[in-house]
């Protein structure tokens, strides 16, 4: 019988172990296990101390197949070393052929531990295993954000590739690890010992000849610049070269395939979950999956740091961490897990920056939105608009930084909490919040309307920043904010986003007794109500609005609480109220020459009138108000008086004049990019001109255009009485009905 030696067996069951990344005895039982040989953690860890061996020749070949397929063991004398160890003697030539075939050829293969639960990549895999095996360019860059997975895909290239390099997988970190050492690692593999040569470039070369008939894989992880790779790159077309960097603009790359590696699609997500935990668990946390691919962005080393914090026994249930996870306000403090921490991640690639390049970074910390423009990274930054892009390419370059659209760029979700945390004081806010002030008073304001897209790329940043002027209690600056972003968000018909801002900022105006911004939000809060139908509560805005403006004797806020209160009145059929409160807002309007408002308030008179059948004297209130809006370009105000003559052309049978007005308004609503619903009543009005001539499936089709707007708008009331429109139409009757929208 062969001598066993216990004190040998334990040293080397301990290396391989390591070398194999089993960072617990446990994980080895899981592994054990899931080839059929249970046993208990105690037993393994007797192996380890010496104190017992295995006794089964089955459990010692099971135990060096998995030790070589994680890495653990590369050479076939140290497999027999393990045998002999055991008093098991050496591997026989069946049992050689039932191991991994990389053994038998003396190979190499040193790459970390294969993760047990890839997942996706299968674009890249194809992609890169392509561009290696076709001789045409032998190296690949694979770069991206922290934590996006690069080692992961590497390693599993290593692991699918290996058969075609018959001289092995070589594998080296370059943020641990010198040029000089990875240079004499590798020539140690080879059996070359060259620790006695001290100059870079000179052992540099010799271990290019030394590869230079050998077809291997040489895998550099984490580079971080050019000058460590070059002395490490082989001469010679026969060894490909897989390099993974944070870093997409080394030189020593430029003539390299680049991989950029995204975080994973959703499909991608759900198979790493399914390989995880099965697809019985998916169905059970739906909801909580989609929240956590938008809240961290599908980052793979964010989810699985999730799952290894939710899946033991004893740990925090999936669901339970991710409503701690929404309420969390630091969340990048909930993605750790025992070394592992996205924080640590991200800090090392901006500590890789210049100071400039830091400070630029921290600047984009202010910015909320899914993206953001050139200018307004400038207009925060401070520097010529040059230098700031330049900037952002190299952040681009560091993987800290993506593209959006022209000019405009993106941080990732987790990226972004990370710069967040980088904005140390207010001026950056600031400045963002000013520039935001310039572009609405010169979009908004102006009524420049072919620029709105503009803005309306911009809004999410602009309403985060109104949240931190009330956070901050910066209410200077949130006054000029609000009244531009209330008549762009009004005019896109953006209303629930409108509300929620605006009873924000009417609470601290009570909170402040800030009467003037009191006043105005009452009288917004109360129009945009009014279009929803809710008559009532628009009416207890409005009526608060009124008693505020005439306490402070503001004639200007007077008069718009009286007309949009007329208004109401004429909604109500209280025609004779209307026509007073209208008349009186109209006189305060003249006095002060405020033209705009005065064809706002002729149009509303000219309702009246027109429900009252006095068609002539309506239609001399609507060309009044025309008249006045052409003169001082008031596109939105034309469009408005021209769907009102169109209406009363239609009462009055004129069809072919009620076309071309209401054609006239639509043309003008197209060009004020408009989505307050006034396209869906030119619809409206469309349709019941169809109607009128019997064209009851046209009539048909823009009715229910028109319900779309107004569905999408949330307009019940007006909505309500389409529904009495479309039973008439359905039934091809053409009767004019007492409307009252």
């Amino acid at each position: 019988m062969q001598r066993k030696d216990s004190k040998l067996f334990a040293d080397l069951f301990k290396k391989y172990r390591l070398r194999s990344e089993f960072e617990s005895l446990t994980e080895l039982c899981d592994i054990l296990a899931e080839k059929g040989f249970v046993y208990e953690e105690s037993t393994l860890s007797r192996w380890q101390t010496g104190s017992r061996i295995p006794i089964g020749r089955d459990t010692l070949i099971i135990l060096v197949g998995t030790f070589i397929e994680q890495g653990g063991i590369t050479l076939l004398n140290e497999a027999n070393q393990l045998l002999e160890a055991a008093g098991k003697g050496y591997l026989t030539e069946n049992e050689l052929e039932s191991l991994p075939s990389h053994l038998l050829r003396k190979t190499p293969f040193q790459t970390p531990r294969i993760t047990p639960f890839f997942a996706g990549r299968e674009r890249e895999i194809n992609q890169i295993s392509k561009a290696l095996t076709s001789g045409k360019n032998p190296l690949i860059t694979i770069h991206g954000l922290p934590g996006v997975g690069k080692t992961v895909l590497a390693i599993r290239l290593a692991q699918l590739l290996q058969s075609r390099f018959p001289d092995g997988v070589l594998w080296s970190r370059l943020d641990v690890s010198s040029p000089m050492s990875i240079l004499a690692k590798i020539a140690s593999t080879y059996d070359e010992d060259i620790s006695q040569i001290r100059d870079l470039q000179a052992r540099s070369e010799l271990v290019r000849s030394l590869l230079a008939n050998k077809k291997a894989l040489v895998i550099l992880d984490n580079a971080q610049s050019s000058q460590q790779l070059r002395p490490l790159l082989p001469g010679h077309p026969g060894c490909a070269v897989i390099v993974t960097s944070r870093n997409s603009k080394l030189i020593a790359l430029s003539n390299s395939t680049s991989v950029f590696l995204k975080p994973f699609s959703k499909k991608e997500v759900l198979c790493f979950f399914r390989k995880r935990l099965g697809d019985e668990w998916i169905r059970a946390n739906k909801m909580e999956i989609e929240y956590l691919i938008e809240s961290v962005g599908s980052l793979p080393l964010a989810l699985d740091i999730i799952i290894n914090k939710t899946a033991g026994p004893t740990s925090t249930s999936f669901k339970d961490f991710i409503n701690e996870f929404r309420k969390e306000k630091q969340k990048l403090e909930k993605l750790t897990h025992e070394d592992v921490n996205i924080r640590s991640s991200f800090e090392l690639s901006y500590l890789s920056l210049f100071p400039e390049q830091r400070r630029l970074f921290n600047s984009l910390g202010v910015f909320d939105g899914v993206d953001f423009s050139l200018e307004a990274v400038q207009a925060v930054f401070g520097r010529k608009i040059k230098l700031v892009k330049q900037g952002l390419e190299q952040l681009i370059g560091r993987s800290l930084l993506d593209y959006s659209v022209a000019n405009r760029y993106r941080l990732h979700p987790l990226v972004k909490l990370f710069a967040k945390e980088k904005v140390k004081n207010k001026t950056f806010y600031i400045k963002a919040i000013n520039y935001y002030i310039r572009q609405l008073n010169k979009i908004v304001g102006q009524k420049k309307y072919t620029n709105y897209p503009i803005i309306e790329k911009e809004i999410e940043n602009i309403l985060s920043f109104c949240h931190w002027c009330l956070e901050n209690r910066r209410f200077e600056l949130l006054i000029k904010l609000w009244n531009g972003v209330f008549n762009f968000l009004f005019e896109c018909g953006l209303w629930k986003e409108l509300f929620s801002l605006g009873e924000r900022v009417l609470r601290i105006s009570q909170t402040e007794k800030n009467q003037q911004i009191k006043a105005e939000c009452c009288i917004k809060l109360g129009w945009v109500d009014f279009w929803r139908g809710n008559l009532r509560q628009s009416e207890e805005w409005l009526l608060k609005s009124l008693e505020i403006a005439k306490q402070m004797k503001d004639e200007y806020l007077t008069a718009r609480g009286e007309s949009y209160l007329g208004y109401i009145a004429y909604h109500r059929k209280n025609y004779k109220l209307a026509e007073r409160l209208l008349k009186s807002a109209l006189r305060i309007f003249e006095k002060l020459s405020n033209e705009k408002r005065i064809s706002q308030t002729l149009i509303f008179l000219g309702h009246i009138p027109y429900k009252r059948k006095k068609f002539t004297v309506a239609e001399k209130y609507f060309k009044k108000a025309l008249k006045i809006s052409r003169k001082i370009k008031d596109k939105k105000r034309q469009s408005l008086a021209l769907t009102n003559l169109g209406n009363i052309s239609r009462l009055q049978k004129k069809y072919d004049q009620a076309r071309a007005y209401i054609a006239e308004s639509q043309q003008l609503i197209k060009q004020t990019n408009r989505r307050d619903g006034a396209g869906a009543w030119n619809n409206y009005r469309l349709c019941l001109l169809e109607r009128d001539l019997e064209n009851f499936s046209q009539a048909k089709k823009l009715l229910l255009r028109s319900q779309k707007g107004f569905r999408q708008l949330d307009m019940h009331k007006v909505l309500e009485e389409t529904k009495t429109v479309l039973a008439q139409i359905e039934k091809k009757e053409n009767k004019e009905l007492d409307l009252c929208w």
